[in-house]
């Protein structure tokens, strides 16, 4: 008795189920799905009651943070007024002491030499001011 071919043999004859479109079918539900699901992140807050001070005071001064440049030949500038560099290290020790200074500025520019850089940096630290930051000048000045 002869069998009659039937469409799973034809299929295993070929090679077996072709799985890839319908593979390409649920990853692209799967994308679709993630893409619309609205992601949302619940923020919650917590109220907090602060104890209050009677005798506490209001920080009023700012600590001002000296802006030196240096001008060529010895001259100086100190938050834009020429000052020496014996003016400039006096004012700076001023401001380390009295308003407890820790760092300064100090405006640098292409023609800014290097020695003049660790002058200014010898003044600051003679002062009490350990911290320096340079910052490029502006070119119009």
């Amino acid at each position: 008795m002869a069998r009659r071919a039937t469409r799973a043999d034809a299929l295993a004859a070929a090679g077996g189920l072709n799985l890839t479109p319908l593979l390409d079918i649920i990853f692209n539900l799967i994308f679709f799905f993630i893409l619309a699901t609205n992601i949302q992140e619940k923020e919650q807050y917590t109220e907090i009651d602060i104890p209050s001070s009677s005798t506490s005071a209001a920080r009023t001064i700012e600590p001002k943070i000296p802006i030196i440049a240096y001008r060529g030949e010895g001259a100086y500038e100190l938050n834009g007024e020429a000052v020496t560099a014996e003016e400039l290290e006096r004012e700076l020790t001023v401001a380390a002491k009295r308003d407890n200074v820790a760092e300064a500025v100090i405006l640098i520019d292409g023609d800014t030499a290097v020695q003049s850089l660790i002058d200014v940096g010898d003044i600051c630290r003679r002062a009490g001011i350990p911290k320096l930051m340079p910052q490029v000048e502006e070119a119009a000045r």
